[in-house]
């Protein structure tokens, strides 16, 4: 995602699926900053420390999620990803996304249930 425009609109995507948010104090070395959040999506809480890296032009260069537990981040990965796609490539693209997003979503959802009774 590039320009002012588009990562405007991004975020405006994630605070839509994002619901109770609370943030942690921002924490900042060299030329990265990070951050830690509480959310719940689609009901299920999500922990997650965002770490931005930013260029010479003091610019976001790259942006890295780290979520858990995994049931939130396959909840994340089932409601941003369709919603992002619809606003840049249309409603029908959107619904191809959501259609391949929701099975993942619900594996992971499921082996994080599941595979703890087998260790």
């Amino acid at each position: 995602f590039a320009g002012r425009d588009e990562v405007t609109a991004m975020h405006r995507d994630i605070f839509a699926v994002l619901e109770e948010l609370e943030t942690g104090e921002p924490l900042a070395r060299d030329g990265a900053r990070s951050f830690t959040f509480r959310a719940r999506v689609r009901g299920v809480e999500l922990n997650a420390m965002v770490l931005a890296e930013f260029n010479e032009d003091a610019q976001i260069a790259d942006l890295t999620l780290f979520g858990r537990p995994l049931p939130a981040t396959a909840a994340l990965f089932a409601a941003l990803p369709p919603r992002v796609s619809a606003r840049r490539r249309g409603p029908a693209m959107g619904a191809l996304v959501a259609v391949v997003a929701r099975p993942i979503a619900f594996v992971l959802r499921t082996v994080d249930r599941l595979v703890p009774r087998f260790l």
